[in-house]
């Protein structure tokens, strides 16, 4: 959980310096522009709670930005751009630390299956 939170961390601080703004906190439609943006970006990757974390807000306030997705993207002047931005680092942070994981849970099963080969060659040479 704790790597997902920071994947999750490193995503909104990366958002936020793309953009060129700095975080206030605070609930100008900016700063809520861009919390909606990643919330809606990162929904393919992590839970609400973990993006909230992340944004200091509240889970409820993530599960709302992502009903409200598709009504922003139509009539929120500026979102769609803002949203595009951050999918891009959602998935360039997500995607690359996700193949890094799969490959490490390779690694391990081809380890487990050369342990096997191993036994099951003992195994045939016992029987014959």
């Amino acid at each position: 959980m704790n790597y997902l939170k920071n994947l999750t961390e490193q995503t909104v601080k990366e958002t936020f310096d793309l953009l060129g703004v700095v975080d206030d906190r605070s609930r100008k439609e900016d700063m809520v522009k861009i919390r909606a943006a990643i919330s809606n970006a990162m929904a393919d990757y992590v839970n609400p709670t973990i993006t909230a974390e992340a944004l200091g807000r509240d889970r409820t306030t993530c599960i709302h930005h992502v009903k409200s997705h598709e009504a922003n993207l139509k009539h929120w002047v500026g979102y769609s751009d803002t949203f595009v931005i951050a999918k891009e680092v959602a998935h360039t942070i997500m995607s690359g630390a996700m193949q890094t994981k799969r490959r490490s849970v390779i690694g391990l099963r081809i380890q487990a299956l050369k342990r096997k080969i191993v036994e099951l060659e003992q195994e045939l040479i016992e029987i014959t």
